[in-house]
């Protein structure tokens, strides 16, 4: 039985720890969902998702948004800041 991909959600994944740490989640296998800025992006495969994370409403709808596509998060690294 084949094991099912993990999921790891990030945040500050376009900063200079996020972007090491994104890197070795995609080379460990896990899908990255990333939480960027907004007009930032990562290379596939690499799932980005815009949010301003000083704004709570938008974080939570962007939030929302992504579960709705990814129904489980497997590990979180809120790196932002």
């Amino acid at each position: 039985m084949c094991a099912m991909q993990k999921t790891v959600l990030i945040t500050g994944a376009t900063g200079n720890l996020g972007r090491v740490v994104t890197d070795v989640f995609v080379t460990d296998g896990y899908q990255v969902v990333a939480l960027v800025s907004s007009g930032k992006k990562l290379a596939a495969p690499v799932i980005s998702y815009e949010a301003d994370l000083a704004h709570e409403r938008q974080t939570a709808d962007v939030i929302d948004s992504l579960l709705t596509q990814h129904a489980k998060i497997d590990a979180a690294l809120l790196l932002a800041g």
